[in-house]
């Protein structure tokens, strides 16, 4: 059964034209593709059996949101999918689950530096050691931290010293210290949102150490944890 048929009745003559849904071009099929989930694609997609959705679906789908994937939906990705054409990929660690950011990354052929296309990374309850390095052409990074993120200070660091990055959003789990996450240094970074830990001097080592930098906004917590203030930083 075809999954929708389109019957155009001509008054003259007995012409028939009978368009089926595998038949569309396939820039129509991945603009159709981008309206739904990932799983409703693996769910009600994939299982149809034709071999040019899955083509479709595993070479030609440049964005994934992996935020509410199911287990088994994840496994299936992690051995069927491409990662050299995504250009913009969301994750989160479920711990019903496990570190699945961890898993994405050591999964082979997954590992960040094999991401080529990769522009826009967005990651959600990190705890700062899920791997040691960026993909190489990124250009957006938006962490959230977990509230016990461990590592967070190593994740800034590894951030702070891209080559590639223009935005770099780091929430959450640690505020910048210079005297536990140094050296840094970025030509890249024009746009950074992060926490810094003391004013002036950690702000001064960010902005010596940033040169590009023409935005910053930052909440600065000194050893008072009621003395919080916020600020945005424009050239």
């Amino acid at each position: 059964m075809h999954l929708f048929s389109i019957d155009i009745e001509k008054q003259l003559g007995s012409f028939r034209l009978k368009m089926l849904f595998e038949n569309l071009p396939s820039e129509l099929l991945l603009e159709i593709f981008s309206y739904l989930p990932l799983s409703d694609l693996y769910t009600g997609i994939l299982p149809l059996s034709k071999i040019r959705f899955s083509y479709l679906i595993f070479n030609e789908i440049y964005s994934l949101d992996l935020t509410y994937i199911s287990y088994s939906n994840f496994s299936l990705i992690l051995t069927t999918y491409s990662p050299s054409k995504l250009v913009f990929l969301r994750l989160t660690n479920q711990y019903s689950h496990g570190l699945l950011i961890s898993e994405f990354f050591s999964a082979p052929d997954f590992h960040p530096t094999n991401f080529l296309s990769l522009r826009s990374l967005h990651l959600s309850n990190m705890i700062g050691n899920e791997f040691n390095c960026l993909p190489p052409n990124l250009h957006k990074l938006y962490v959230h931290f977990h509230k016990k993120a461990k590592y967070a200070s190593k994740f800034y660091q590894l951030a702070l010293q891209s080559t590639s990055l223009k935005q770099c959003y780091l929430i959450g789990g640690y505020a910048f210290d210079s005297k536990t996450c140094f050296p840094i240094g970025s030509n890249t970074i024009e746009h950074l949102h992060v926490a810094i830990k003391s004013f002036p001097n950690d702000l001064i080592v960010l902005l010596q150490n940033l040169p590009a930098l023409t935005k910053l906004k930052s909440r600065i917590s000194s050893f008072d944890p009621i003395e919080i203030s916020s600020f945005v930083l424009c050239s």
